[in-house]
């Protein structure tokens, strides 16, 4: 049964815990799949790098060796490229799904209207950024070894062992091009789930209570994304 309880501007609010049964099961639901997320991402990390620091090893004993075997160090540092352009993109996966879920989990605290337990401040500098540029560097530098050994396979690739000016070069480039891939296909995507949750946290006064108003429609997150920015805009005029 819905009760009613008083919100911040003296009206009436309602308070929906038992108007879904359903609804508790799907909270605990989101709950562990977000922590499934959050732990899987974690192992593989751990898991990459680990490979990384083996392969990294490994490809110096051989160069120490009195005759190095240059094809093998060529094998594993492109094996280390496509393991970090893989492991980049897994990374992103699992953050994506675990934003969904926190996502979803803040929706229902919001319809609810029991914000109370997930309004907390922003952080200074978030995990998944540093990852993030864990992943970008580590493919950076693979590609620059795979370059640098690439003379092996391609002869034209020598300048790049010559002259380690171009290595350099070309490694910024790389990186450049790696975040800038960031930045087009998934910022803004992941941007848009934090602004939403962000917008839910921060209304106090109840704004979107009106379920069938603001969350039947399809595209509702950006309609309330929208409408918060306007609602800024406002207060700050």
């Amino acid at each position: 049964m819905n009760t009613l309880r008083k919100n911040q501007k003296g009206g009436d609010s309602i308070q929906r815990s038992d108007s879904i049964p359903e609804l508790e099961t799907i909270f605990t639901e989101h709950w562990k799949h977000a922590r499934h997320c959050e732990n899987e991402r974690l192992w593989f990390t751990n898991i990459y790098v680990a490979v990384v620091a083996a392969i990294l090893v490994f490809m110096r004993k051989i160069c120490c060796c009195e005759q190095p075997n240059s094809d093998l160090t060529l094998v594993l540092v492109i094996f280390g490229l496509v393991l970090s352009v893989l492991g980049f993109q897994v990374m992103i996966s699992l953050s994506l799904g675990y934003d969904h879920h926190i996502t979803d989990i803040i929706m229902i605290f919001y319809y609810w209207d029991r914000m109370e337990f997930y309004r907390h401040p922003g952080k200074p500098f978030l995990f998944m950024s540093a990852l993030r540029y864990f992943h970008e560097i580590t493919i950076v530098l693979f590609a620059a070894l795979t370059l640098y050994y690439g003379y092996l396979a391609w002869e034209r690739l020598a300048v790049f062992h010559n002259q380690p000016v171009w290595l350099i070069g070309i490694s910024l480039i790389i990186f450049a091009h790696v975040e800038g891939l960031y930045r087009w296909r998934w910022e803004e995507y992941i941007k848009d789930n934090w602004r939403f949750a962000r917008a839910l946290r921060k209304d106090t006064e109840r704004r979107y209570e009106d379920w069938d108003k603001w969350f039947k429609d399809p595209d509702f997150r950006r309609k309330i994304i929208e409408d918060a920015k306007k609602q800024k805009k406002k207060k700050e005029h």
